[in-house]
C-alpha cells in the first residue's frame, strides 16, 4: 500500500540550497579560548567579576542565543572538535581513543594547515593518556590540567619514544598537535592557522571564580586580542556548557578583524561554531553535524545584516503549529492535544517497526503579512527547537532523527491511518534525516537544524508537511508540544534570513515651536531585493497630541532595489504659553518582507522652545506663565533687576542676593579679565571708555551666542595700559 504515496510526493524530492550570505572571511589565524560551565547572564554583564571579558563583548561581537550541544563538559568539547559526541556521555577517560573519525584537527592538516591544541599544564607535549594535573598548596589539592576538555587527545597517535613525528593515518593527529600552554608563541605571525587554548580548571572557570578566569584570559590572550585586530586574526571565547542553572545557553564572543561589531541574538550551537571554522579557513570537508549546519552569519565586515522570526505555538499571535504522535499499541487512536509527545523505539517490536513516531508541522510562517518570512527571504538558517521534559526518564541516552515528511498527515492522523506508522522510504518520509542528535538533557531544547527543508518549502520545491521524529534507540524521549501549558518553551521554528533594515536617519529630531510641520526620514539598508513595508507612529513624550502635535501615523513602503529614504511629517501646534522643550516618541513597528528593526527603531522629536522660555519655566515652574511674576520687566525678588536682566546675567530671579552681573580682574598689569554668563541665543558686545565722562562707548571685541547652553566668557583686554583705569560694560540685543 505505500507504493500508492510514490508518484504523489516525486516531485517534491528536490532542495533548494540558495545561499543568503558569502562564506565567512578567511582569517590568517584563529584562536579559541574555551572556558567553562557558566551560562550567559552569569558572564554578559557581570562587570565585577568579567570586566575584560565584557569589553570584549562591547568592542567585538557577543552572541546572546549560543548553545551547548549537551552535558556534561566532555561530550560537548567533542560535538565541537568532531561535531559528534562520539558515543561519549560522560567525563570519563574514553576506552576506545584514538578515534578515527572526522575531526577539525585533521581536516585542516589535510588541507595543508596546521593545527595546535594548547592546554595549560598539561605535563609534556603528545601526553594523551594522563587524566590530569594537580597543584597542593597550603594543603590544598588544587585541579589543574583536566584531559577531559582536551579533546584532540582522542585522535592523536602515541608519542613514540624517540621523539620523531610519524604520519599519522586519515583522521588521527601527530603528537606534536597536542601541546601545555607554555608552548603558545609570543610572536602571534607563528600561531598556527588555528589554535584551540583550554586553560586549567582554576582559570577555566571550572574550579576558579569567575575572576580568576577573567584575569587570566586578560593577562595571557589579551596582547593577541589586540594584535588580532591589524592582523587578519580573530579571537573567540566560548564555553562548554552552562551551569546546569538553565537552558544551557552560553556566552560566545568574536573579537578581532574583520567584524560587524554588535549583538547577534540568532540561535547557534557549538556545531555552527565548528562549521564557521571549516568555512573560514576554506576547507572542502565538514565533520559530523557541521556538514548539516550553516556558518554564524551578519557579524562579519561585508555580510548583509540578519533578521529573525520565531514561530511558536501562542506567541505573537501565531496559532500554526501543529503536533501529534501516532502509537503501534493503539493503533487508531489520535493524540493531537496531548501536553507531551514521546518518540519510542520499542525492543519487543520486530526490528524496524517504530511504535512512537511523533509529527511536528508550523504553517502559515511564510506570507507578506506582519510577522511572516517573505517568500524572496534569503534564508541563513533554521532551527526546529522541542524541550526535553522535566521528568527523570523524558530525556535520551539515544539518537533522535528528523526526516521531512512526504505524506499528508493532521492531529488526528493515527498508527493506522498513516499505514502503519512513518517509514522513512522517500515515499512517507525522506530516507535521509535532516539532523540527528541525542537529547539526553532534561528541560533542554534539541535544536535540530532545519535550514535545507525550510528553503525548500519557502522556494515552491516542497510540500510542507512537517517532519517525523524516529528514535534509534530503545530508549524513549519526551518533549513538550503546542498544547503545553509553558509557553516559552513549546515547539518552536526560527528563521533567520538576510534583511532589509529599517531605522529611523537620526536618533533625535529638533523643530522650533514656530515652525509648521517636522519631517522625519527613515532608511533602508541591506538587503535590497524585495517589497518591505514598515509602520510610524507617533506617541507623547512631555509633548500632547492635540495641544502640541497633530499625531501621525501610517506605513512607508519600498518596491525591491529600491534604498530612496522615505519620510512623513508631523504637524507642529504653535500656542502662546510659556514652556520648556516639549518631545514626541517616534517608533517604527510591523516591518514586512525580509525586513528587520535595528536599534535606531526608535527616536524623539524634540519641539524646542526658546531659551528665555526655558529659563523662566526652570525658575518659575508653574509661574511661568504668570506676567506679574515671570513677565519679561517683572522683579520677583525687589532687587531691582527685571527677569530680562537676571536671564541676561545668568542670576536666580527669586534670590535678591544674587546680584553678580560681571566681574574684572587683572592678573597682569595692563591686562583685564571681563568674565560673565552667555545665555543661549544671546550674542554680546564688551565696550569700554577710559573716562565716564567720554561722549561714546568704544567697542572691544562680539561675543557669539552659545548654542544650546549657558557658557562661561572670560575676555582678557590687553589694550589697557600700565596703571590705567577702564570702565566696561555689556550690551545685549532684546530677550526675544
Amino acid at each position: 500500500m505505500r507504493t500508492a504515496f510514490r508518484a504523489a510526493f516525486a516531485g517534491f524530492f528536490a532542495l533548494c540550497a540558495t545561499a543568503a550570505q558569502a562564506a565567512p572571511p578567511h582569517y590568517d589565524h584563529v584562536v579559541i579560548v574555551i572556558e567553562e560551565n557558566h551560562s550567559f547572564s552569569q558572564i554578559v554583564g557581570n562587570l565585577a567579576s568579567a570586566p575584560y571579558i565584557n569589553q570584549l563583548a562591547n568592542g567585538g561581537v557577543s552572541f546572546t542565543n549560543f548553545f551547548g550541544v549537551t552535558h556534561p563538559s566532555q561530550p560537548n568539547y567533542l560535538e565541537f572538535f568532531s561535531g559528534s559526541g562520539q558515543d561519549v556521555a560522560d567525563d570519563a577517560l574514553p576506552l576506545n581513543y584514538p578515534y578515527s573519525t572526522p575531526n577539525l584537527g585533521a581536516e585542516l592538516m589535510a588541507a595543508g594547515l596546521i593545527f595546535i591544541g594548547y592546554s595549560e599544564d598539561l605535563a609534556q607535549a603528545g601526553d594523551r593518556d594522563i587524566t590530569g594535573t594537580d597543584a597542593i598548596i597550603g594543603g590544598t589539592t588544587y585541579k589543574l590540567y583536566r584531559r577531559k576538555h582536551n579533546p584532540w587527545a582522542n585522535w592523536q597517535d602515541a608519542k613514540p619514544t624517540d621523539g620523531s613525528v610519524p604520519v599519522p593515518p586519515p583522521n588521527r593527529l601527530p603528537w606534536t598537535t597536542n601541546q601545555p600552554f607554555t608552548a603558545f608563541p609570543s610572536d602571534f605571525t607563528q600561531l598556527p592557522a588555528v589554535s584551540i587554548v583550554v586553560p586549567n580548571e582554576q582559570h577555566d572557570m571550572h574550579d576558579g571564580t569567575v575572576k580568576m578566569g577573567d584575569d587570566w584570559l586578560a593577562a595571557n590572550l589579551g596582547t593577541y586580542a589586540e594584535w588580532a585586530k591589524t592582523h587578519n586574526s580573530l579571537l573567540i571565547v566560548t564555553w562548554d556548557e552552562d551551569s546546569y542553572s538553565g537552558s544551557n545557553r552560553i556566552p560566545t564572543i568574536f573579537y578581532g578583524a574583520n567584524l560587524r561589531p554588535g549583538v547577534n541574538d540568532t540561535t547557534w550551537t557549538l556545531h555552527n561554531l565548528l562549521r564557521t571554522i571549516e568555512d573560514m579557513q576554506g576547507l572542502a570537508t565538514h565533520a559530523g553535524s557541521a556538514a548539516k549546519v550553516q556558518p554564524v552569519s551578519g557579524v562579519f565586515a561585508g555580510e548583509l545584516p540578519t533578521g529573525k522570526l520565531v514561530f511558536r505555538q501562542g506567541v505573537t499571535g501565531y496559532a500554526g503549529a501543529h503536533d501529534t504522535h501516532v502509537r503501534v499499541d493503539l493503533p487508531n487512536a489520535a493524540f493531537g492535544t496531548l501536553a507531551l509527545l514521546r518518540a519510542d523505539l520499542d525492543d519487543n517490536v520486530a526490528a524496524g517497526n517504530q511504535p512512537v513516531q511523533p509529527l511536528v508541522r508550523f504553517e502559515d510562517f511564510v506570507g507578506a503579512g506582519v510577522g511572516q518570512l517573505a517568500p524572496e527571504a534569503p534564508i541563513i538558517s533554521a532551527k526546529l527547537m522541542l524541550t526535553t521534559g522535566s521528568t527523570s526518564g523524558d530525556e535520551s541516552a539515544g539518537a533522535v532523527s528528523l526526516h521531512r515528511m512526504l505524506a499528508a498527515w493532521d492531529e488526528s492522523s493515527t498508527w493506522n491511518s498513516l499505514l502503519d506508522g512513518v517509514t522513512a522510504d522517500g515515499i512517507e518520509a525522506v530516507a535521509t534525516p535532516a539532523f540527528t542528535l541525542i537529547p539526553r538533557v532534561l528541560s533542554v531544547p534539541a535544536m535540530f537544524d532545519v535550514t535545507g527543508d525550510v528553503r525548500s518549502w519557502v522556494a515552491g520545491t516542497a510540500t510542507n508537511r512537517g517532519w517525523a521524529l524516529l528514535n534509534a534507540s530503545v530508549d524513549g524521549w519526551v518533549f513538550l508540544s503546542s498544547e503545553a501549558a509553558t509557553t516559552a518553551l513549546r515547539p518552536a521554528l526560527e528563521i533567520t534570513f538576510a534583511a532589509s533594515v529599517f531605522e529611523f536617519s537620526q536618533p533625535v529630531y529638533n523643530i522650533d515651536e514656530g515652525n509648521v510641520t517636522a519631517t522625519i526620514t527613515v532608511t533602508r539598508t541591506g538587503w535590497t531585493g524585495g517589497v518591505v513595508t514598515v509602520q510610524y507612529a507617533t506617541a507623547d513624550g512631555s509633548a500632547i497630541a492635540g495641544a502640541d502635535y497633530t499625531a501621525a501615523s501610517g506605513a512607508l513602503s519600498w518596491p525591491a532595489d529600491d534604498v530612496t529614504p522615505r519620510t512623513f511629517t508631523v504637524p507642529i501646534l504653535a500656542d502662546a504659553l510659556v514652556e520648556a522643550d516639549e518631545t514626541v516618541l517616534l517608533t517604527l513597528t510591523n516591518p514586512t518582507g525580509a525586513a528587520t528593526l535595528s536599534a535606531g527603531g526608535t527616536a524623539t522629536l524634540t519641539i524646542k522652545e526658546t531659551a528665555f522660555n526655558n529659563w523662566l519655566v526652570a525658575h518659575f515652574g508653574t509661574d511661568a506663565n504668570s506676567p506679574d511674576i515671570a513677565g519679561e520687566n517683572a522683579d520677583p525678588d525687589g532687587d531691582g533687576q527685571t527677569n530680562k536682566a537676571e536671564y541676561l546675567a545668568g542670576t536666580d530671579p527669586r534670590n535678591a542676593n544674587d546680584t553678580l552681573r560681571a566681574s574684572i580682574t587683572t592678573n597682569t598689569p595692563g591686562q583685564f579679565h571681563i568674565q560673565f554668563t552667555a545665555q543661549p541665543g544671546h550674542a554680546y558686545t564688551i565696550q569700554y571708555k577710559n573716562l565716564l565722562t567720554d561722549a561714546l562707548w568704544t567697542t572691544l571685541t562680539q561675543i557669539a551666542a552659545p548654542p544650546s547652553a549657558p557658557q562661561a566668557v572670560d575676555f582678557t583686554d590687553t589694550t589697557v595700559g600700565a596703571n590705567t583705569k577702564r570702565f566696561y560694560h555689556v550690551v545685549t540685543p532684546q530677550v526675544p
